[in-house]
């Protein structure tokens, strides 16, 4: 199979394959990378090389198709796939791994867990309308796309501070409140694995952690420096002390 210098003219140039056939124009820049072409004129970036999951025979794998990927995103995308199956890993297993860290991502982000405290604990209590409107207002807005375990002690002190030079100590007041049951209400449920909080025995001690809070919401809140899983998150001051 010869190879092209693959450019978007030639790419557009190309006319339908023979009934019940496929043409394949090999890239003549990133090794493996090619042009495949249906008899209905489809038209699809492949990469053929061996992958980890069948080394024998070299078989094609879609990198996207033409339109929705650019010839620059394909190539791009070919040599990815190369440095992956160089190191033993096949790029699908990766891809799969990556949507699934993104999930995980997205639902430890700041605003899912402020949306799950709102609907599941907040609209219990007396001023769940004002609970809701002070914790979109200041946190969502601020740190909504944000991994919730990222959120560090000194950025909440700055948000209630924010409130007060607004004039509002009062509302800064509860939005202290408000915050503290955000994270007591989650390193609850993540502690307890049900839904609920678990009920802190006289034996437990209140964990106050120096500098990041949890490692990971959904893979079970710990301490940073001790390991242990917190029971509290207490933030008068938003400082934490050692445990």
């Amino acid at each position: 199979m010869s190879r092209e210098n693959l450019t978007d003219r030639f790419i557009n140039s190309r006319r339908p394959a023979l009934a019940g056939k496929r043409d394949m124009y090999l890239d003549a820049i990133v090794p493996g990378l090619a042009l495949r072409i249906t008899d209905r004129g489809h038209k699809t970036f492949v990469l053929v090389t061996r992958y980890p999951s069948n080394p024998v025979h070299p078989s094609p794998r879609s990198l996207g198709e033409v339109g929705r990927v650019t010839l620059a995103e394909a190539r791009q995308k070919a040599r990815e796939w190369l440095g992956l199956i160089g190191r033993g890993i096949d790029p699908k297993v990766e891809e799969t791994r990556q949507r699934a860290a993104a999930q995980r991502r997205q639902s430890n982000s700041f605003a899912a867990v402020a949306a799950e405290f709102l609907e599941r604990h907040a609209s219990g209590l007396k001023k769940s309308a004002e609970a809701k409107r002070i914790i979109e207002a200041e946190f969502v807005k601020r740190w909504g796309g944000r991994p919730i375990t990222d959120i560090m002690p000194e950025e909440v002190a700055a948000a209630i501070r924010a409130i007060v030079k607004r004039g509002a100590p009062y509302q800064a007041h509860n939005a202290l409140g408000y915050i503290r049951r955000l994270f007591n209400w989650a390193i609850g449920t993540t502690n307890s694995g049900s839904g609920r909080r678990r009920s802190s025995s006289s034996s437990q001690r209140t964990l106050l952690v120096s500098g990041r809070l949890v490692s990971g919401r959904s893979s079970m809140m710990r301490c940073g420096p001790c390991g242990r899983r917190p029971t509290r998150w207490d933030i008068p001051t938003a400082r934490y002390s050692g445990c």
